[in-house]
């Protein structure tokens, strides 16, 4: 199983079609690179078309593999709509896998889901990685 946080979500959704992957954990992930191009982060990545589309993971064909998304409820609104985009894109595919918000949790508070065996994000790994 291969899981991200961040950015490391977006790579999850990139990577989900490699040979030894067989299941996905993304987590507050940017699935969606093209508005990236109207913010100061593109000053430094200075993305172009092509990249944008051949990078951002809901412009791409769906891998049909478990992959649980998931994002906090208090997280940024581009990121909680990448996240339910990218589900409903794999869910109209009927593509296996869940959309978990997880309530309350923001960017950064998100992963301690991660530390506890009984956290949310701990349960559903576990079941991923069966």
């Amino acid at each position: 199983m291969l899981s991200g946080w961040s950015a490391g979500g977006h790579l999850t959704a990139m990577c989900l079609g490699h040979k030894r992957v067989h299941a996905g954990l993304a987590i507050s992930g940017v699935y969606e690179l093209g508005p990236i191009r109207d913010t100061y982060l593109n000053e430094k990545l200075q993305l172009s078309d092509g990249e944008i589309e051949t990078l951002s993971p809901m412009r791409l064909p769906m891998v049909a593999k478990p992959m649980l998304i998931t994002y906090g409820t208090a997280e940024l609104p581009p990121l909680v709509s990448d996240s339910r985009h990218l589900h409903a894109k794999r869910a109209a595919a009927h593509l296996p896998g869940a959309l978990l918000p997880v309530a309350g949790a923001d960017h950064f508070t998100i992963v301690h889901e991660l530390r506890d065996a009984d956290g949310a994000l701990t349960r559903q790994a576990l079941l991923l990685a069966d």
